[in-house]
């Protein structure tokens, strides 16, 4: 099985954002390094939970406050809950998420594949998503690259090595999603409740209780995931901080970004203004059902339903919708052929994909201020 396991570490490390070396652990919340903000609690070989730390600093001239949290992308719900109530008491959470339309490239299918991944292996974990359970914590923005952006972080032979790694990544995922299922279902976790509280420990000290330390570097395949994703988010907190009407700013951001993130803040003047608080993201003695359920059959379907969102999914996420709050949005062929999306802000409607970002038949999109059209590479509407 750890063999299996081995073949998505690259899937499974980009949770927290990630890349590794050492393994983590740490009898004591004192026994932590001063720049870590992921650990695994516990002896080593048996962790108890994987804990992600709060950082507050403040500066002492302007008197505005930043809080960093490490994140980890699957948790247990009543972590997300903690999160979302931190963010409450933010002026501004500056989020993550790479985001905007897609175009026909390796790139895309590689990031629509490791996004379908993350959903179906909190099956055998009982964990929640945090981009369906994650409230909005107050006002938000965006602090990171679009899709276009993203995409132009490498060359030719970055789109190639995509291309060539591209199977053996799904192949490799699906070995080990069909091992997973074969073992939860034998294990008789899905019929007697004792049985799945078992298995669900087993899973999750196989799946994330091998964390190792953060190695701050990007990724051969997605290159900038780190160091250009950073880069952005300096620039929008750097526009957040001259604002007048922001005091208080949270950036709650995948784990492996959170040191450099610190080191940003430190070189601007800000120092800490309380101790490190560590909060448990996924508990590996797990007692109790999450607020969600779920359903998978492997490469066929995945159902996920919440008290604040739904998803379905089949064939890999060829097929795919997905509703939260007042937004939702529905695609075909990892967003290709058809990409709707909807929320009481905007409407975006495409057929057919888009090249070098322009459709190959049409699309639509209207917000409150401006409607467009596009179709057919040239032919491009503009109007209020």
């Amino acid at each position: 099985m750890s063999k299996l396991v081995a073949l998505l570490g690259i899937v499974v490390s980009l949770c927290s954002s990630c890349q590794t070396k050492n393994t983590i652990y740490a009898k004591e919340l004192e026994d932590i390094p001063e720049q870590s903000y992921i650990y695994a609690i516990g002896e080593k070989g048996s962790p108890e939970a994987l804990s992600c730390k709060l950082a507050r600093f403040h500066h002492p001239e302007t008197k505005k406050s930043v809080s960093i949290l490490g994140m980890v992308h699957m948790a247990d719900g009543s972590f997300y809950d903690q999160v979302h109530h931190i963010g409450l008491k933010h002026d501004l959470s500056l989020t993550e998420g790479v985001h905007g339309k897609a175009s026909v490239s390796p790139h895309h299918f590689l990031v629509q594949y490791i996004s379908s991944y993350y959903s179906r292996i909190n099956y055998y974990n009982d964990l929640v998503p945090q981009n369906l359970y994650l409230r909005q914590g107050g006002k938000e923005r965006n602090a990171d690259l679009s899709l276009r952006e993203f995409s132009k972080e490498g060359n030719i032979f970055t789109s190639l090595m995509q291309l060539i790694s591209l199977p053996f990544i799904i192949v490799g995922g699906e070995i080990n999603n069909l091992a997973l299922y074969t073992k939860y279902q034998l294990s008789g976790a899905s019929i007697v409740n004792s049985l799945k509280f078992d298995e669900l420990s087993r899973n999750r000290k196989l799946l994330f209780g091998h964390m190792r330390s953060v190695e701050e570097k990007d990724h051969a395949i997605l290159p900038g995931i780190l160091s250009s994703r950073n880069k952005k988010l300096f620039e929008v907190l750097n526009e957040e901080l001259n604002r007048g009407d922001i005091n208080r700013i949270f950036i709650p951001w995948g784990a492996a970004h959170s040191a450099d993130i610190e080191r940003e803040l430190i070189s601007k003047g800000f120092i800490k203004s309380s101790r490190d608080q560590w909060l448990t993201a996924i508990d590996f003695h797990p007692r109790q059902k999450q607020e969600s359920r779920q359903f998978y059959i492997p490469l066929l379907a995945y159902l996920y339903k919440d008290k604040n969102a739904s998803e379905h999914s089949f064939l890999l996420a060829i097929i795919k919708g997905f509703r939260k709050d007042d937004y939702s949005s529905t695609s075909l062929l990892w967003s290709l052929l058809l990409n709707q999306s909807s929320s009481d802000k905007h409407y975006y409607l495409s057929i057919l994909p888009r090249i070098f970002d322009r459709p190959v038949l049409f699309d639509y999109s209207r917000t409150a201020s401006k409607k467009q059209f596009r179709a057919l590479f040239f032919i491009n509407l503009e109007w209020k």
